[in-house]
């Protein structure tokens, strides 16, 4: 921690000369440290920190929006997170509402690099308001959100919440919201339900949600009938032998190794959307 407190230090006197080309720094440190600060249960300091750099981070999105929102996006979560853990829940929620909005923004550019920051921001508004219990609220948010977000996306920020859920012990609620996400696979595939082709977004959802249903269909709780509410591409199961491939090439050593897995498979089931030899479902 001695080396961030240093390293704030310099920054802090570099920016004092040269605000442009250091502040980006300074704000990186800050947050940083306040990490280390947090973890280290000093959640005063943290804060203190953490305010400092979002300060800094508004300055820059005053200077430079497009490049620095995604920095604002994250000071604002870390914020909330530490006002979180000092009781100044009404605060927090303010800083995290704040860096939905942000992160909704730069999800609608962007969905593969920023839309898991935003489902991260979603997560941590549910834990600060765990404590209040206006559960309706947060629901209003989330469902606000996925208003400004292609079909795709909101259905792996449904996916998402419904793991979420279920690890909650709540299958009902995970069953709900994953009936959501299939919809939103629906609309993302053009009213297609079965499509055989569906675009890269849509199959990385379709993907997310097959997980979740898997482990759902053998959770206690999970309704009797929600197998037979689902589309086929949702309810197949990855076959034994994939999975065994998949074990088997994480635990290689050596990428030499990781092929020798991977050859045998690639012309049956691995790059063919439906395997006419081993009826394989689309992965």
């Amino acid at each position: 921690m001695e080396t961030g407190v240093q390293a704030v230090a310099l920054l802090r006197d570099l920016a004092r000369s040269d605000p442009r080309a250091h502040r980006a720094a300074l704000a990186t440190a800050l947050a940083s440290l306040a990490g280390r600060q947090g973890f280290a249960g000093r959640a005063e300091e943290a804060l203190a920190c953490a305010l400092e750099s979002l300060a800094l981070r508004r300055e820059l999105v005053a200077e430079e929006p497009r490049s620095g929102l995604n920095g604002l996006g994250n000071a604002l979560n870390d914020c909330a997170t530490y006002l979180h853990v000092l009781d100044r829940d009404a605060e927090a929620i303010e800083m995290v509402k704040e860096s939905i909005t942000v992160r909704i923004g730069l999800a609608r550019q962007d969905a593969s690099a920023f839309l898991g920051r935003l489902d991260g921001a979603l997560n941590n508004l549910e834990v600060i308001s765990a404590r209040s219990g206006d559960e309706e609220a947060v629901a209003r948010v989330f469902d606000e959100s996925l208003l400004s977000l292609p079909p795709a996306s909101r259905a792996r920020l449904l996916n998402s919440r419904a793991r979420r859920r279920l690890r909650a012990d709540a299958p009902e609620e995970a069953s709900l919201d994953l009936l959501r996400a299939v919809a939103e696979v629906w609309r993302s595939d053009g009213g297609r339900e079965n499509a055989e082709a569906p675009g890269e977004a849509a199959a990385e959802a379709r993907r997310a949600i097959r997980g979740t249903v898997q482990d759902l269909l053998w959770t206690d709780g999970c309704p009797t009938d929600l197998r037979k509410r689902l589309p086929t591409w949702a309810t197949d199961a990855v076959p034994t032998e994939i999975q065994e491939a998949i074990a088997r090439w994480q635990a290689a050593e050596d990428w030499t190794a990781r092929e020798d897995v991977l050859l045998p498979i690639t012309h049956c089931c691995v790059l063919q959307p439906a395997c006419t030899e081993c009826g394989s479902p689309e992965i």
